[in-house]
């Protein structure tokens, strides 16, 4: 099943954080669509995801969004109290619960993303002044799903002008 929530929930936070050349704010009206690219899996389940967003965080939607992640990957452990990520429990899920070029695809993805900690750290503290709830997860929650959208494998993608759009302008992620 595809990882609806997950992609839509990036789609949403790329109209608030990235544009370029391509109107990239076109995500926001084609979330829907754009949730529908790839048949992948979450990385994580979706449940605590869904219960988070039933939570009404101060702040406007951005601020709903960033929450709800935050939310989501502190009560799966991926995150800790103290705001710090932990790799070895965001590979359990997919360790566990994913087979094959999946789970294979998304330990990569994940190894790349704590790869890149750092530099997500300096962005979202860059970011943090301007939102209610901590920026980082959000940040790992991006690259996971932007690193999974571009290696969709091509029997599980589903080719539209929007769908090229947002993979050809790279709308997701900005490095």
């Amino acid at each position: 099943m595809a990882s609806k929530i997950i992609l839509t929930v990036v789609a949403l936070f790329g109209v608030v954080q990235y544009a370029s050349a391509f109107d990239c704010s076109q995500m926001k009206d084609h979330a829907e669509e754009i949730s529908k690219c790839c048949s992948a899996p979450s990385p994580w389940p979706e449940a605590e995801l869904k219960e988070c967003f039933q939570t009404k965080y101060e702040g406007g939607v951005e601020d709903q969004v960033i929450c709800a992640v935050d939310c989501s990957l502190k009560k799966l452990g991926v995150m800790n109290e103290a705001g710090e990520l932990d790799k070895a429990k965001a590979l359990e899920y997919p360790e566990k619960h994913l087979q094959g070029e999946w789970r294979d695809t998304y330990k990569a993805t994940i190894e790349e993303c704590f790869g890149k900690l750092e530099q997500m750290k300096s962005k979202a503290a860059e970011a943090q002044a301007n939102f209610k709830c901590p920026v980082l997860p959000m940040s790992l929650h991006v690259c996971v799903s932007d690193k999974m959208f571009h290696r969709c494998p091509s029997e599980h993608w589903h080719t539209s002008q929007i769908c090229e759009d947002v993979k050809k302008h790279d709308c997701l992620e900005r490095d």
